[in-house]
């Protein structure tokens, strides 16, 4: 088994640790706290934000094909930041989650797929569908981010 995640050990690892960093970065410096209210007005616009979003992610990912393996960790890095740092705003690690996990499982799937996939691929032949298979889990959590995650959000935050 070990084996299985040796290509996407260090992208984990790297996720994983600036996640916490980010979180508790922020908790630190932090003035307020900054409460996110979903909107779902214009979702046409904002699901083509996002899925231009992701697949500029995508292509990073696959350029780390040339680039080398750094440039994935650092992608990987950079969104565990990010995540991190968001977390520490809503100052809620529940609330973090409900804005998170309904997209945020489909997308960083897709994304470590991909970085597996593109790991994997400097020893063997890696095929163009699993490629692809990982850009539809991408495009399935934009769908999620946009008709799904705001209406939780909202049903959360309706609640007091």
């Amino acid at each position: 088994m070990r084996y299985k995640y040796r290509y996407i050990n260090k992208e984990l690892f790297s996720f994983f640790v600036t996640i916490f960093i980010g979180y508790i970065v922020t908790n630190f410096f932090k003035k307020s706290i900054i409460e996110w209210h979903a909107s779902d007005s214009n979702l046409f616009y904002g699901f083509l934000h996002i899925i231009v979003n992701n697949s500029a992610c995508f292509i990073v990912l696959l350029l780390s094909i040339i680039l080398g393996r750094y440039l994935s960790i650092s992608f990987f890095a950079l969104n565990g930041l990010i995540l991190g740092i968001s977390m520490g705003f809503i100052n809620n690690i529940f609330l973090s989650l409900i804005f998170t996990l309904p997209h945020g499982v489909f997308e960083f799937l897709g994304f470590f797929m991909t970085s597996y996939f593109v790991n994997k691929s400097r020893e063997v032949i890696v095929p163009k569908r699993n490629y692809i298979e990982s850009y539809v889990i991408i495009f399935i959590a934009a769908i999620i981010e946009v008709l799904v995650t705001p209406v939780i959000v909202n049903f959360y935050l309706s609640r007091g």
